[in-house]
């Protein structure tokens, strides 16, 4: 495993070891993928609140896996789940087909999945 950066001291916590090679090209989609998934869950308790929700609730800048807005703490939202779907189709296609895409779009809207509109309906 390559050596660790230097630690930036303006970052408020410690870099944690990562076991993903991120210099090479698989390793900078791992964590192309897991940092859009790590996002969304952060922010999905957030996503149709008003301006300013995320900085009132964590004044320091440093947001936690909380939850709310009808989302589990580190919830995937609907948006990880269809970018998961089009990353196993690029993957199972060798390359984007559109078709493909849909498909499984369909498959996955008819196993009436919690999206963040219906969460907004029923919350």
């Amino acid at each position: 495993m390559p050596e660790q950066p230097a630690r930036d001291a303006s970052l408020p916590h410690p870099p944690y070891a990562c076991p993903v090679n991120l210099t090479d090209r698989a390793g900078r989609v791992v964590g192309t993928v897991v940092g859009s998934a790590v996002g969304d869950a952060l922010g999905a308790p957030f996503e149709f609140g008003l301006a300013g929700a995320l900085s009132e609730r964590f004044p320091d800048g440093v947001a936690t896996m909380c939850g709310g807005g009808g989302w589990d703490p580190g919830e995937a939202t609907d948006d990880t789940q269809m970018a998961v779907l089009v990353g196993e189709s690029l993957l199972e296609c060798d390359g984007l087909r559109l078709p493909d895409v849909f498909r499984r779009f369909q498959r996955w809207a008819a196993g009436d999945p919690r999206t963040s509109g219906s969460r907004r309906r029923t919350s």
